[in-house]
């Protein structure tokens, strides 16, 4: 499972900006992928279930803990429902969604939306649904049931 965040759904990307992609994975890929990448590639190991991994312009994050993976979607799409964003917004509205406070992210990006924008929720129950509306078309929201 997997999707695209950073400023290429949701920012002002620049030309040389990198493709942001989040994958789930087991943890055994996940120990597959930290003994692949070198020291230099790995642009960050936050805790022993995510890591960031640089491959030319992609950055791969992979997740073993698929809640902490549905943050980071939900996150996604509050800020590209919002945007653009910049990457503090986008970093405060993830951090917010990983410690459950869902509202306290809508908050954090309804203050700033103009008055009259049709583009934004009511309120974060929105998300609640599991479901994404992609280009006029409904489709599942990515996510695993894979036991690890």
């Amino acid at each position: 499972m997997g999707f695209i965040t950073g400023s290429r759904v949701y920012g002002t990307p620049r030309e040389d900006s990198d493709l942001d992609l989040c994958v789930l994975v087991t943890k055994a890929d996940f120990r597959k992928l930290l003994s692949r990448f070198t020291p230099e590639e790995t642009t960050y190991i936050e805790t022993s279930t995510d890591a960031s991994f640089k491959i030319g312009s992609l950055n791969l994050i992979a997740f073993t803990d698929e809640s902490k993976y549905d943050a980071w979607y939900k996150a996604t799409q509050l800020c590209k429902l919002r945007g653009p964003v910049t990457r503090e917004q986008a970093i405060a509205v993830i951090e917010a969604f990983e410690e459950g406070k869902e509202d306290a992210a809508f908050a954090l990006l309804v203050e700033e939306c103009h008055a009259g924008s049709d583009a934004r929720p009511q309120n974060a129950s929105h998300f609640k649904d599991e479901r994404d509306v992609t280009n006029g078309e409904e489709r599942d929201r990515p996510h695993s049931n894979q036991g690890t």
